[in-house]
């Protein structure tokens, strides 16, 4: 989708294969078949649509043949010099289309064919199919202010089209992860939003691999294990090669100890992508593959992560993770302290703290332990995703107790899981694996509900299958 985008900014004027490389696939090297099926499919797609038409200029590139029919949707406008488009429109409705807007995490349409369009799009204007290729690529870049940008693209969409199962289901999702991402006082509200856009996008496609996917997101973890991944699994009965739902298929395995199942899902994943990722693709791959052991693995995955999105935050923070708790400290200490290269919203104080970590895992001296272990005590405080990342710094500390004092009073005190859908893996990766090895692990399992969850879908998690878990 973001070729069409291309070829409307520059619509009548032609757009040559390199500029459409350099646009929509971020300048990475893709073969010709990736340029053809891009077009081949938005062909298909004028068929249905019947509200554009694409033009093959022999040697030169492609053009946009019939921007009338895209004047009357809003988004082009006569009064803008020829190929501008209503540029202006356009920014000041929240849509930036420009090349800029177009780059990272876009692999939906410009590395994967995606599915055919939805019974629901026959008739979508373009320019809602746009705000639907912008708000599923907002969504994915993992941070609140780019999902909260999702919701508004996905608004749009359904002001321009309200009969669109997608623009529907992506609103389910942006909003079902804003509610995740967000404030407590807020979650109510944003998770009801979000279960409404969900039960119009499957009244409109009950397969509507979108609304599937928000529905998992939108059910609270806690207690509701096994109903959040049959959601996902719903959805694969109609979309089995549906990568966005195999994506929360693994993510989902991985927050539950299923990590050598979510490897599994994200090596298929990587493959049918020939290597072109997005940030969610990235970390998930760490985070999945560390989990399993399986180390060369994460090492690429981490390696990838680096090379495509080196300030994406979440990719950033997992190759810290598997470097300080694969021996790695003192490489983790360097990406630390390499200011210019860190994510930019990263917050010092949050740097400082795991900065004590890495430096008492590199020395090994009781004072730098204790100094460190002191440090995350407090801010464990703060509760929420302070308090995981806490107790497994604890545990990868040493300091058993204090891991799971804090655990409990994240997972299991009055307030815990508010809002309800926060969960992170941590109990299942490396640096907790002491806490795994330890009788009291069970326990906390029993009364997080996951003991009962892993009864229920018949499976267990590689903790307790395998030595290395």
């Amino acid at each position: 989708m973001q070729v069409l985008v291309a070829l409307h900014l520059a619509c009548p004027n032609v757009v040559s294969r390199d500029d459409l490389v350099a646009q929509c696939w971020e300048g990475r090297v893709v073969g010709d078949d990736a340029i053809n099926g891009a077009i081949g499919k938005l062909r298909r797609l004028s068929q249905t649509s019947q509200s554009f038409v694409i033009e093959t200029i022999p040697r030169v590139g492609y053009r946009l043949a019939n921007p009338a029919q895209l004047e009357h949707t809003g988004v082009a406008d006569k009064s803008d010099p020829p190929g501008s488009g209503n540029r202006r429109a356009m920014l000041t409705g929240g849509v930036a289309l420009g090349a800029a807007a177009l780059a990272g995490g876009g692999w939906w349409f410009a590395t994967k064919p995606p599915t055919l369009p939805s019974p629901s799009q026959a008739k979508t204007p373009p320019a809602a199919l746009a705000l639907i290729a912008r708000g599923r690529e907002m969504v994915r870049q993992g941070r609140l202010e780019n999902q909260s940008q999702a919701a508004g693209l996905f608004q749009q969409a359904i002001d321009l089209a309200p009969d669109d199962a997608d623009a529907w289901g992506g609103l389910g999702l942006a909003d079902a992860f804003v509610a995740h991402n967000g404030s407590k006082a807020a979650y109510q509200a944003q998770n009801m939003r979000a279960l409404s856009a969900i039960d119009r996008a499957l009244e409109l496609d009950p397969g509507n691999p979108l609304a599937w996917e928000a529905k998992a997101v939108a059910i609270p973890s806690r207690g509701n294990w096994f109903e959040s991944e049959q959601a996902l699994r719903q959805g694969l009965k109609f979309h089995p090669d549906d990568g966005n739902l195999l994506l929360n298929l693994a993510n989902k395995l991985v927050v539950v100890g299923r990590m050598r199942e979510g490897a599994n899902i994200m090596k298929g994943l990587i493959a049918s992508l020939s290597g072109h990722i997005d940030p969610a693709i990235a970390w998930i791959s760490i985070v999945a593959f560390s989990g399993a052991g399986e180390w060369v693995e994460a090492d690429q995955a981490a390696a990838r992560g680096a090379a495509q999105f080196p300030r994406h935050p979440l990719t950033w923070i997992h190759r810290v993770y598997l470097l300080m708790f694969t021996g790695r400290a003192a490489e983790a200490l360097i990406m630390l302290g390499d200011v210019d290269n860190r994510p930019p919203d990263q917050r010092d104080d949050d740097i400082n703290g795991v900065t004590t970590v890495a430096v008492a895992l590199q020395s090994g001296a009781r004072a730098d332990i204790d100094k460190a272990a002191a440090t995350q005590l407090v801010r464990a405080r703060n509760g929420g995703r302070d308090a995981e990342n806490a107790f497994m710094f604890l545990a990868g500390l040493g300091k058993m107790d204090d891991a799971f004092a804090v655990a409990r009073a994240c997972y299991l005190a009055p307030g815990a899981f508010d809002p309800p859908a926060r969960f992170a893996p941590n109990l299942f990766l490396p640096g907790c694996r002491t806490m795994r090895k330890d009788p009291r692990f069970a326990d906390l399992m029993d009364r997080m509900g996951l003991t009962a969850y892993w009864q229920k879908i018949g499976a267990k998690p590689d903790y307790q299958i395998y030595k290395d878990g």
